[in-house]
């Protein structure tokens, strides 16, 4: 899935009159500003169109109706108990949204958003990890953070790096010792690497 041409091109003109509004003049900026200013606005739009899509994404899961995904557990739907605000760190920067949190009548509770999409609340998106893992695989993790800062204009500590490319190493490390038990042959992997 893409967005259409036109829509790309009347949101780059819906921005570009905001600028102009705000008085940015282009002649007097050097390309360095203005690829600064561009990626900011665009990092705003992503957050912005990201928590959009989250939202009703979890209106439309509410309209479909959630059954109580754990075992043994009657299939009823469940009651919304409430929307509650959660935050995950996006390619765009951290984003804020609302989802729904249910719960059965046996007590069960279930964010149906949240399960469906793979989000941690605090944590970085399944990209964003993916990404962050790479970039510490790369790099020494200041120099990765420093990278991540510049590139996508996103600030991560050195810790949240290493995690997610821990993670990533022993996923890696699981999947290859499943490659060779699946193969017949011994695991030649060293439990100890991650």
């Amino acid at each position: 899935m893409q967005f259409s041409i036109e829509a790309l091109e009347r949101a780059a003109e819906i921005l570009q009159a905001d600028l102009q509004s705000q008085g940015v003049d282009v002649t007097q900026m050097d390309m360095a500003d203005l690829e600064r200013i561009m990626q900011e606005g665009l990092q705003g739009l992503g957050r912005t169109l990201l928590a959009n899509m989250l939202e009703a994404a979890d209106a439309q899961l509410h309209a479909q109706g959630v059954l109580c995904p754990e075992a043994g557990c009657p299939p009823r739907r469940m009651r919304r108990e409430g929307r509650r605000q959660a935050q995950v760190l996006s390619l765009w920067g951290p984003v804020r949204y609302r989802r729904s949190v249910y719960v059965c009548t046996q007590g069960h509770r279930h964010i149906p958003l949240d399960a469906r999409l793979g989000l941690r609340p605090g944590q970085p998106t399944p990209r964003m990890e993916d990404l962050l893992a790479m970039s510490g695989a790369a790099f020494p993790f200041e120099q990765a953070r420093q990278w991540l800062a510049l590139s996508l204009g996103v600030t991560v500590s050195p810790n949240t790096i290493r995690r997610a490319t821990q993670a990533w190493g022993q996923r890696e490390a699981d999947q290859e010792k499943a490659w060779y038990q699946e193969s017949g042959q011994e695991s030649t992997i060293s439990e100890s690497l991650f």
